[in-house]
């Protein structure tokens, strides 16, 4: 998973981890332990915050979340 780019991708569209965390059904803790690499986003934590963020394009989400 690459943060950097879902880190830019999140403060292009004005959200927080937290924010974005309550936006998709997770918790705050759970999203910093994905965006730090210490678990990963399953496939529907993926497609909702592609959904959440506008990120529709598949090589924009495979660069994110494949990487």
């Amino acid at each position: 998973m690459n943060s950097k780019l879902l880190n830019g991708r999140m403060a292009e569209a004005g959200f927080t981890q937290a924010q974005l965390a309550k936006e998709i059904g997770i918790s705050a803790t759970s999203m910093s332990r994905k965006m730090n690499g210490k678990t990963l986003f399953n496939t529907k934590e993926a497609e909702a915050i592609c959904c959440v963020l506008g990120i529709m394009d598949s090589a924009d989400k495979a660069k994110i979340f494949l990487s």
